[in-house]
């Protein structure tokens, strides 16, 4: 049957036309920059509410300030996952999208062992495994992290800024040197707290001696994480900014 010379005309489907090369890289940067701005603000949201929850296990605090900190430091992880899911949408030149997905997995990983690891009843999992499964989970978000910097050297790279490649380059070296130190100073002052006692005669002056080594330590520690993480926060926001300059 021909058409109905009388019958209402079909409109036709407004199709969008196809980003060309130039575009597409456009706007994944623009995503790209938009991730590393919530992996910004969640690192700035989990250290602000860790900040408060540590020090309310030993000080007297309101439940309200506990509240806003528990509350903070849940949206900076949120942050911190979304951020790098964001940086899936990185430009195809750049060959780094094999390692923001698998940043973006091991954290992934990280969480859901975390949130099994807390949910699970301490009475029907054995301790072994309940210690394994927080070890496991700690390891990979450590390796998360640690892609997620060659992500970002990967980045300097493609937008050849040399600098900000090496400052990746130096914050991976500095991260795991911390975390060989977060782990090797509590076995260290444990295995020389029997000594302290020893020497001191008593375990009061044992204790006199080694609270103040103790906060020594850690607060070194504490000093060097802190320096480490504001480098880590210039590096997100050089990146940001290199990304969006000839957007």
């Amino acid at each position: 049957m021909g058409a109905n010379p009388l019958g209402r005309p079909r409109p036709r489907r407004l199709s969008r036309p196809p980003l060309d090369a130039p575009d597409r890289t456009q706007r994944a940067r623009v995503l790209v920059a938009a991730g590393l701005s919530l992996v910004y603000w969640g690192v700035v949201l989990s250290f602000a509410g860790h900040a408060v929850i540590f020090p309310s296990i030993l000080l007297p605090t309101p439940e309200w300030i506990v509240a806003g900190a528990l509350l903070a430091w849940a949206g900076g992880g949120l942050l911190s996952v979304a951020g790098p899911i964001a940086c899936l949408y990185v430009p195809r030149e750049s060959r780094a999208a094999g390692l923001i997905l698998t940043s973006v997995v091991l954290e992934i990983v990280s969480l859901l062992i975390g949130f099994f690891a807390a949910g699970a009843d301490g009475d029907n999992l054995p301790p072994a495994l309940e210690g394994g499964l927080r070890i496991a989970g700690w390891l990979s978000g450590l390796a998360a992290i640690v892609v997620f910097l060659l992500f970002l050297r990967r980045l300097g790279r493609y937008l050849k800024r040399s600098e900000l490649a090496y400052e990746a380059r130096w914050l991976i070296v500095a991260g795991l040197v911390l975390a060989g130190f977060v782990v090797i100073v509590p076995v260290i002052l444990a295995l020389t707290a029997p000594v302290i006692f020893f020497l001191s005669g008593s375990e009061a002056g044992g204790l006199l001696l080694l609270l103040p080594l103790s906060v020594l330590v850690y607060g070194v520690l504490l000093a060097a994480m802190i320096y480490v993480l504001i480098r880590y926060l210039r590096l997100l926001t050089d990146l940001r900014h290199a990304l969006l300059r000839d957007e």
